[in-house]
């Protein structure tokens, strides 16, 4: 899973122009995290983990891809 969701964050990353400088761009890219995260077929077994969880997950591959 690790994998494919940094392929498909990078992917949209290209087609956004100074995403790091807009606070606008980077709430889109937080939220696209989260929706993978989410995701029913190939996000996290949302039964095994609180939505606390996924947040902090969210948060730290944010924080990985915004380096």
């Amino acid at each position: 899973m690790a994998c494919s969701l940094l392929l498909e964050i990078k992917a949209s990353l290209e087609t956004l122009e100074s995403w790091q400088n807009k606070e606008s761009t980077q709430a889109q890219v937080r939220q696209l995290i989260s929706n993978i995260l989410y995701d029913e077929i190939a996000g996290l077994p949302i039964n095994d983990y609180e939505e606390k969880e996924i947040e902090e997950y969210t948060n730290v591959i944010y924080l990985h891809v915004f380096r």
